[in-house]
């Protein structure tokens, strides 16, 4: 292989030599220009290819951002969801157990029996496992003091049940209050 190679460049370099001055000066300058656009194309795809790759990478990059904001979207989501899911299960009462918890946390932040517990219809699905029962709870005569306890004990309280809506009254007689609450809690759904 190397024979042949070098017989053919012999060949090629006799030929060349016995060309006329102009005629090697015609096809050395064709050569060049052979070499120099063979340079140019190699240059020029290379180039492409790099502008493509950055492009790709840039891509790329903001595919991985918005992956991991999915990430943490999906994370943050999914331990709201298992809190959720906590707080259901402990929230499991029957309408005995809600009107006995009521019962004491009046009591306690009230000091009186001035209510009134009324239960909804009947329950609304909560995602695919558990319902949610409706109470309305109706207190008269309180003050602003006792209305702010009987919230915070509602929402903050160990009790497991959900505040909904709430409609304050002021009494234009004295400085009482008249409240009704729109309170439920969630049950795991019968079967």
């Amino acid at each position: 292989m190397t024979r042949r190679l070098s017989s053919l460049m012999r060949r090629s370099w006799l030929t060349f030599a016995r060309l006329s001055p102009r005629e090697r000066y015609l096809v050395t300058f064709t050569l060049a220009c052979v070499i120099g656009y063979g340079v140019y194309s190699a240059i020029s795809e290379i180039r492409t290819y790099v502008a493509d790759t950055k492009r790709v990478l840039a891509l790329r990059s903001t595919q991985l951002e918005d992956l991991s904001r999915v990430v943490r979207r999906y994370k943050t989501l999914n331990s709201r969801l298992e809190k959720a899911q906590k707080t259901f299960a402990q929230s499991q009462t029957t309408f005995k157990e809600v009107t006995d918890q009521l019962d004491r946390i009046v009591r306690q932040t009230i000091g009186s029996n001035t209510h009134d517990l009324k239960k909804g219809g009947s329950p609304s699905q909560v995602g695919f496992d558990y319902e949610k029962q409706a109470f309305t709870l109706n207190v008269r005569s309180l003050s602003l003091e006792q209305v702010i306890k009987l919230l915070y004990e509602l929402e903050q309280g160990g009790s497991p049940l959900f505040l909904g809506k709430v409609d304050i009254i002021r009494s234009s007689a004295d400085n009482s209050f008249a409240a009704t609450l729109e309170i439920f809690s969630i049950q795991k759904k019968s079967s």
